[in-house]
């Protein structure tokens, strides 16, 4: 009887720590890709300062989170992440403006398909 309670207590620990791991996630990568999508609409309205402040939020942030996000997510698109926020410096620094939204459009994608990942469907309970 003390083995099943054991057995009952790591399952149910395991449980609440996924349902935690899904609902930060989810929520992070949604909070990445409104800042995203913030700095893309204040690069198209002009307002360089501003778009170019987001970034560096978003990037502070990404960079704070990547490695919790690593550890329960596949690595070729936050790689790919990785790779567009390296790009976004050398757009900020050149004052590439089209590119620099490209990329931020880019970023702001992958970031809400990395986070819907993490919510929970039907059919994957099936």
């Amino acid at each position: 009887m003390k083995r099943l309670w054991i057995g009952a207590t790591v399952l149910l620990i395991l449980l609440i720590g996924g349902i935690l791991s899904t609902s930060y996630l989810c929520a992070f990568h949604q909070d990445l890709t409104q800042t995203l999508t913030q700095a893309v609409d204040s690069a198209q309205a002009g307002q360089w300062q501003q778009a170019l402040s987001l970034c560096r939020d978003a990037r502070q942030d990404w960079q704070r989170h990547f490695r919790f996000s690593a550890a329960f997510t596949d690595h070729a698109p936050l790689e790919e992440m990785d790779q567009l926020f390296a790009q976004l410096e050398i757009c900020q620094e050149e004052v590439l403006t089209q590119k620099f939204i490209l990329t931020c459009t880019r970023l702001s994608h992958l970031s809400q398909a990395v986070g819907d990942s993490y919510v929970p469907h039907w059919w994957n309970i099936l």
